[in-house]
């Protein structure tokens, strides 16, 4: 029997969409797929491609950052390979891709949105300001219009990522699927949490303006008022490399914060926290939540995330409260004993069933 061909494009950073790929494709039926992954950024992560050179999976490089010359790229690799499934994890961005699929005769095409929001920063110059009304008015909906007439399959991560990504008739319609971030469980599951003194505080994601870390750096420093012997570390690498480095010197904190740039061991590091934070500005459906729930960590968390991630240990706060409100909020979630887990919704989250959802989307 010949195998199901699918091309997965996605950015390959340490992120949602990348991590989400990982742990379908560590999954999947490889005598039933061929998979070709083809990443569309240049600052991959080691370790998430280090993952995927140990699978049975075809790894391309995008071998440009110029949008036209991609779409040349993919058009030239569509002639040649007869794929079955395209599946885009790259939202809107690469929405001209599901044309080129479609002119190939690709039959299966899946957008899959993986983010509830995307924010324009405010515009300071007229310059500026026509940019955002492009982008905000003209571009992005032209996007949504070539998701909605080329893409045949349409998954979110969660209802808030639906909407954003995807048409009003697509909606209206209930044509999209939700797809739960799946993880393993078991690898994450903690039943012999690491005991120790000190409070352990624990930041995982990309240091971009979205997942807010200069935020966490102020409500950590404004926490150790309260608990002056907690530490805190920091998982990420992004845009913001300087900023966050910069706060924690500023607020003499570089005894008290570890940065760990990334790493491919983020159970260890949940075994021993007690509290993870994410103060998003906003999000789909962040992966880590479901991972730290799955370890047994209670979660802070910004009241932008879906509720689709609660399990059970999940407390969300309003940003706007400030940094200072937040280091109570933590203490408070930390002393809370009606976080308890719920194993029913953390078993949404199991790969094996994000794996069986996907298999049925594609219905080959």
């Amino acid at each position: 029997m010949n195998k199901i061909k699918v091309c997965y494009v996605s950015a390959l950073g340490m992120e949602g969409p990348a991590i989400f790929l990982c742990n379908l494709l560590e999954h999947m039926d490889f005598n039933k797929y061929d998979v070709t992954v083809i990443s569309v950024w240049f600052n991959n992560s080691d370790a998430i491609v280090s993952r995927l050179k140990k699978l049975p999976v075809k790894f391309v490089p995008c071998p440009t950052e110029n949008t036209f010359q991609f779409c040349r790229f993919i058009n030239r690799l569509f002639k040649d390979v007869k794929f079955d499934v395209f599946h885009s994890h790259s939202g809107g961005k690469h929405a001209p891709l599901f044309l080129i699929a479609w002119r190939n005769g690709v039959p299966v095409r899946v957008a899959h949105s993986h983010i509830a929001d995307s924010r324009i920063a405010k515009a300071i110059t007229v310059k500026g300001v026509l940019r955002r009304f492009a982008v905000v008015k003209i571009i992005f909906p032209f996007l949504r219009q070539l998701i909605r007439i080329f893409a045949n399959r349409y998954l979110a991560c969660g209802e808030e990522a639906a909407e954003r990504l995807y048409t009003r008739s697509i909606i209206s319609k209930k044509r999209y699927v939700v797809v739960p971030n799946g993880i393993d469980l078991e690898k994450f599951s903690c039943p012999d949490r690491t005991k120790h003194q000190r409070t352990e505080i624990l930041f995982i994601g990309r240091f971009e303006p979205q997942k807010n870390p200069t935020f966490a750096v102020r409500a950590f420093s404004e926490y150790l008022k309260i608990d002056p012997t907690a530490h805190m570390t920091m998982i990420g690498k992004g845009g913001l490399n300087n900023d966050v480095r910069a706060e924690i010197e500023r607020l003499n904190l570089s005894k008290r914060v570890d940065v760990v740039s990334e790493t491919d061991e983020t159970p260890k590091y949940y075994r021993a926290a007690d509290l993870l934070l994410a103060p998003s500005l906003f999000e789909g459906m962040p992966i880590v939540l479901v991972e730290a729930q799955a370890a047994g960590v209670k979660c802070l968390v910004s009241d932008a995330i879906t509720t689709f991630a609660q399990c059970g240990l999940v407390d969300y706060r309003p940003l706007d409260d400030g940094a200072a409100a937040w280091a109570e909020y933590m203490s408070l979630a930390l002393q809370n004993d009606d976080l308890k887990i719920d194993r029913d919704k953390l078993n949404r989250f199991d790969i094996n069933n994000t794996v069986r959802i996907i298999d049925e989307a594609y219905g080959l």
